[in-house]
């Protein structure tokens, strides 16, 4: 591929960093010799999108635990003109309210981080970039790290 590939976690998903991604993927500053795999929630981001007013289509995309064959994917999904999403997230995340501390979105941004760090462990990405975490959704889920 040749280009940096970034793991980018949605953060919490009821704050504000699935606008932020979508607003920095969206802009002519994101740099030219990265590729982003954004990590969580697929509907958040897509939410996310319209409630901005941008154009950004994200696919899902599929990979081995380990991340065998990621960067092929990820550089087809890329080549297309979309986004590629890892969602480790489940599907009870999309519902969690904007703005409300939960347990839900404490454990969904939990399992993003956890999925990057995995990614980066295994040298299927290059770096890992994250989004606000919200400590006290951390906590309610049963993850007591100091951040």
């Amino acid at each position: 591929m040749g280009s940096t590939l970034l793991a980018i976690t949605i953060g919490d998903v009821a704050g504000i960093g699935p606008e932020v991604i979508v607003r920095a993927l969206d802009s002519a500053e994101f740099p030219r010799g990265a590729v982003p795999l954004v990590i969580g929630s697929l509907p958040v981001l897509q939410r996310a999108a319209a409630l901005v007013g941008s154009p950004l289509l994200f696919r899902r995309i599929e990979m081995a635990a380990d991340g065998t064959g990621l960067r092929g994917r990820v550089s087809d999904v890329w080549s297309a003109g979309e986004i590629p999403v890892c969602d480790p997230c489940g599907p009870d995340v999309a519902e969690a309210p904007a703005g409300v501390i939960s347990a839900a979105a404490g454990d969904a941004a939990y399992r993003c981080l956890i999925h990057a760090v995995e990614l980066a462990q295994a040298r299927a990405v290059d770096a890992i970039v994250t989004a606000p975490l919200n400590k006290e959704s951390l906590h309610l889920a049963g993850h007591h790290y100091p951040g």
